[in-house]
């Protein structure tokens, strides 16, 4: 398992509208896509979110 550190990304409106999808009928942003914002492992937020 790699360690690295993912760059952190300019949080811009933009960007946060592209990364919202819609299931369902209702607004959800993957894991994958909220943890790459915040620079961090996947299951590292997910371990937050717990």
């Amino acid at each position: 398992m790699s360690k690295t550190k993912q760059p952190i990304v300019e949080i811009t409106p933009q960007l946060i509208i592209d990364r919202v999808h819609s299931i369902r009928g209702m607004k959800a942003m993957l894991d994958k896509c909220l943890a790459a914002m915040y620079g961090v492992e996947t299951y590292r937020l997910n371990e937050a979110v717990k």
